[in-house]
């Protein structure tokens, strides 16, 4: 028998709150003024108001926060056909709180299916008015733990709304808007079916006869993300842990800490790969918050956190990684197994930028013979020989600039891979196609100046051209027309920032706002002398901040930290038509370049860590164990699907089979779904996919990573490594590089050191002072990608 639906709105109970007013809607407020609440008749939030860092009581200063109050996204509520249920609000010391509960009123064992017992919360998430994009809260981290539930919501203007619960919750789902660029809302699975991920509840997927739960549910209102762990853990009693480094290599030191409302130091226990438990160090209690350190041991894999205090558990991983050497070369194999297609879409043919960067490191005459070969091939499909530009007559996508750009720089790479001239002369062709074909008098490349990257090929280009100039007339003319082409678009940046124009249905989204707070920290970086550098710099520091509520910045999952959260590629890249988040995505790359832009400009660890986190979660596409390369990370914990598979029946064919996924690696299918011979992929077409495209992490792994380690001295004298290991003899700094490729040294001191550093071919034995400056040999080597000479010259200034 069905029970009848009810739904309750409890009174409200506080003890200094106030009754603002009444017309088939209530007014409420908090003890503290920290927020107020407007509430219709049938328990939809109609508005909420909240102090995200005010100090003033006033209601005037509190920050609306985009709700639906009415339609198919109006919350929260509670989507249950059958289940007795019921949403009140309280104030909870202070703090906003809805209490859902959920009843069985049957003699029977009640199963839960996926969406049965999923709250809407309706928050408004929609980004579809540039005019309004920063004040709308982002889903950036929903996450489920054992005991308990946390997670935030965040605007570009750097506001968190944060979401937690000292119960635990099944799992989360994000409420897209078809398969489109949009998020309506965020829902909370009370219950769920099984499977879900491993570190959720495991036996909240029913309710037992006549059995009732309850949920507490708080909303917090902060002014920064790194206020987030110790507001979970004073607001829900949890331990929270505040990771700042989610990757390391064998030697280098991991600390992070966990903030706890017990007295008591919370029991941490850390594993290895094989489920071994490993040493730990406690270091001090620091106000709310317990530190720890580790020092990470030979075996690479993840290692798992698991922290239990008050009767909760919380858990994290730390990636130790392999030698990034392996990772690029693993992404060369694995191009080379993966077809790179003629297609009209770039992301068809990223693997050429591994194969080619791979060959500078690790040259092997074979392998380049074979991708010369492959590359020849495919520039037949795509070339029309006339014009020495793309088709026009085949689906090359000839008017998109992005497809230009990006044909630059695989034309630099196979350069730098081959060191024939004729390779660079072009790139040096393809490099004024671009500004001829795209740039407009505004400095714009056709409205996609971020998109395009064209400012940062074109500078890779440079690193090329310089030497060349010294010496021939026609190389400097050409070196003074790109560099004026880059400053032309830099300027555009500066005046556009983050509200250029997208691709596709226009929404705040992170390749937009990533790729341009990377090129603002590009030219802030390479004109130093420029009267506009602090414009760039302030700028690319402010785009930075908005991108965040983008980003996976704060998540405690070595998998997925640093990944920029993008939800519609699915659909093109591996032919999955439904929206789910892809975090990390190739084109989180795109704003990681100015990550480390940022820390050589302003020496602050945190851009240092940002950068490394995000490269190792993507260098983790490819298998740690089988080498094998996959296309995206899903975050999302339930994900029902219909998988493009092969085809067994139809050799070459495919097919869609369904699945259920969450929280895991998708495989590519550029390995079996091939395009046909002399012919160009259109889209949807046979062959046709953009799963290449997470070729971008190892374009952006052979700039930063490959040749480069670090050092930095805290204020506290404690030193950290990157790539590489310290320690200390006789008062000197003796630094051992992880691997021989390693050819630079980036030291950022607080004092004078003497250091020592031997390299694959001679040792450096030299006396800093305190600041940042590059050591070692490859400041100097042409071979490889050298933005670094630039911020060698604003050292010297």
């Amino acid at each position: 028998m069905n029970i009848r639906k009810i739904i309750t709105l409890a009174l409200f109970t506080f003890v200094f709150g106030n009754l603002l007013g009444q017309n088939n809607s209530e007014y409420f407020r908090s003890s503290t003024g920290k927020w107020e609440i407007e509430t219709l008749s049938n328990g939809i939030i109609k508005s909420l108001k909240m102090d995200f860092g005010s100090k003033s009581d006033d209601k005037s200063e509190l920050t609306n926060i985009p709700w639906h109050c009415e339609g198919e996204y109006a919350g929260p509520v509670l989507m249950s056909s059958d289940l007795t249920h019921s949403i009140s609000y309280k104030d909870e010391d202070g703090n906003l709180a809805i209490v859902v509960s959920l009843k069985n009123n049957t003699d029977n064992k009640r199963l839960i299916n996926s969406d049965e017992a999923s709250l809407r919360i309706g928050i408004d998430h929609i980004m579809n008015d540039p005019s309004k994009y920063f004040s709308i809260f982002f889903p950036t981290l929903l996450r489920c733990e054992k005991t308990h539930f946390w997670g935030y919501f965040q605007n570009p203007d750097g506001k968190v709304l944060v979401i937690c619960s000292p119960n635990a919750i099944a799992s989360w789902q994000i409420d897209y808007i078809g398969n489109g660029h949009r998020i309506a809302t965020s829902n909370l699975d009370m219950l769920h079916q099984l499977p879900l991920p491993a570190r959720h509840p495991q036996e909240l997927f029913y309710l037992a006869p006549n059995e009732e739960k309850t949920w507490k549910i708080l909303l917090l209102p902060l002014s920064s993300v790194s206020e987030v762990p110790e507001a979970i853990a004073s607001a829900c009693g949890i331990p929270a842990i505040d990771l700042q480094r989610t990757t390391a290599s064998a030697g280098e030191t991991v600390d992070f800490k966990i903030f706890s409302s017990s007295n008591t130091t919370p029991l941490v226990i850390v594993t290895d790969p094989l489920g071994n438990k490993i040493p730990v160090s406690f270091v001090k209690k620091q106000s709310r918050a317990y530190c720890f350190e580790i020092v990470m041991p030979k075996m690479t894999g993840t290692y798992e956190i698991k922290v239990e205090s008050n009767g909760f558990q919380s858990q994290a991983s730390i990636y130790n990684r392999k030698q990034w050497s392996w990772y690029l070369q693993q992404a060369s194999n694995e191009a080379m197994r993966a077809q790179q297609k003629a297609a009209q879409h770039r992301e068809a043919w990223m693997g050429f930028f591994s194969e080619y960067w791979a060959q500078v490191y690790f040259p092997d005459t074979e392998k380049l013979e074979e991708t010369e070969r492959k590359f020849n091939i495919f520039w037949q499909e795509m070339i029309d020989p006339q014009t020495e530009f793309y088709y026009t007559n085949k689906s090359t996508w000839s008017s998109r600039p992005q497809n230009t750009s990006w044909m630059l720089g695989v034309l630099v790479a196979r350069y730098a891979a081959t060191r024939d001239i004729k390779h660079l002369e072009l790139a040096v062709q393809w490099a004024d196609f671009l500004i001829d074909k795209f740039q407009l008098p505004t400095g714009a490349y056709k409205g996609y100046t971020a998109l395009t990257m064209g400012a940062k090929f074109l500078q890779e280009l440079l690193w090329f051209e310089v030497p060349l100039t010294e010496k021939n007339e026609q190389w400097k003319e050409r070196y003074e027309r790109h560099k004026c082409s880059i400053q032309a678009a830099a300027k555009n940046i500066l005046t556009v920032k983050d509200l250029g124009d997208t691709e596709g249905e226009s929404t705040y989204e992170d390749t937009q706002a990533g790729s341009a707070w990377s090129l603002l920290a590009m030219h802030a970086l390479i004109e130093p002398n420029s009267p506009d550098f602090s414009d760039f710099l302030k700028e690319a520091i402010a785009v930075q901040s908005r991108h965040e509520c983008l980003t996976q910045a704060l998540i405690p999952d070595s998998r997925m930290r640093g990944g920029t959260l993008r939800w519609w590629e699915a659909q093109y890249d591996v032919l999955i038509k439904r929206n789910m988040m892809n975090s990390p995505h190739g084109w989180t790359m795109r704003s990681q370049f100015g990550a480390l832009y940022l820390y050589l400009l302003t020496g602050k660890e945190y851009f240092l860590n940002v950068a490394f986190n995000a490269m190792s979660s993507c260098s983790q596409a490819i298998d740690h164990k089988t080498g094998t390369l996959r296309w995206t990370f899903i975050p999302d914990p339930y994900v029902e699907i219909e998988r493009f598979v092969p085809n067994e029946q139809k050799s070459g064919e495919g097919k869609y089979a369904g699945d259920i996924i969450g929280e895991q690696w998708l495989p590519m299918i550029s390995d079996w779904w091939r395009v046909p011979e002399n012919q160009v992929a259109k889209m949807y077409g046979q062959g046709w996919s953009c799963d290449n495209d997470v070729h971008e992490h190892f374009r952006f792994l052979t700039e930063q990573f490959i040749p480069n380690a670090f050092v930095i001295e805290r204020a506290d004298g404690s030193i950290r490594t990157w790539n590489c290991t310290v320690s200390s003899k006789g008062g000197k700094l003796i630094v051992t590089p992880a691997e021989n490729v390693v050819s630079r040294v980036h030291f950022n001191l607080q004092k004078r050191h003497s250091i020592e550093i031997t390299f694959e071919k001679e040792k450096y034995k030299t006396k800093l002072n305190m600041g940042m400056q590059w050591v070692g040999p490859g400041l100097n080597d042409y071979r490889a990608p050298d933005i670094y000479l630039w911020n060698e010259m604003m050292t010297e200034k």
